[in-house]
């Protein structure tokens, strides 16, 4: 699946900037690279743009997408939590502007193996980060065995926001699923 993301805020965000031609900014949220684009598109030659990401596919896309600007922009494959050490690292104590675009990508949502939608039957994953062994899954079933609770629906869906919580998240199968059962029982899903 081709990496597809439209930057939410695109010019707001980069204007709220007021970008520097020759100043050094951080993208913490690197994504597809949609602001970092156009904050580097800004930019002159001695101006800097490190971007920061944890997702693999995220990184390759921007990677591509930022060819063009490839002698101002260093892209780094971390948390943005770790701005402070990914910045020592790069000899860089002081930055002109930081910005983050939280949340999930649109690709995220559409690649049904990442397991992050309710759309797609599919394993409950949600690692931003593919190199983490724990998936969403393992954190859900662990949690409720050390709370000692069986795999109750009824408790999973008072946990959730999805106005059908109970048959979209199964902790006992970990995954995903919008079917439900037909039989008018709105706790039972399909197998």
């Amino acid at each position: 699946m081709i990496f597809e993301h439209k930057s939410v805020l695109l010019m707001e965000t980069v204007d709220s900037l007021n970008v520097k031609p020759d100043g050094i900014y951080v993208d913490g949220t690197l994504g597809g690279g949609g602001h970092a684009y156009e904050v580097s598109r800004r930019l002159g030659e001695k101006g800097r743009l490190i971007g920061i990401d944890q997702d693999a596919d995220a990184i390759a896309a921007a990677t591509e997408r930022l060819l063009p600007f490839k002698d101002k922009v260093t892209i780094v494959r971390s948390n943005y939590k770790n701005i402070r050490e990914v910045l020592f690292n790069l000899g860089i104590e002081k930055v002109d502007g930081i910005y983050l675009d939280l949340g999930v990508s649109s690709y995220q949502l559409d690649t049904a193996d990442r397991g992050f939608s309710y759309r797609e039957d599919a394993p409950l994953d949600m690692r931003m980060d593919q190199r983490n062994d724990k998936t969403a899954a393992d954190i859900v079933n662990a949690y409720r065995e050390r709370a000692g609770d069986p795999p109750d629906r009824d408790d999973t869906a008072a946990r959730g926001d999805h106005p059908r919580c109970d048959p979209c998240k199964d902790p006992r199968r970990g995954r995903t699923s919008g079917k439900t059962d037909i039989s008018g029982d709105p706790h039972r899903t399909e197998p």
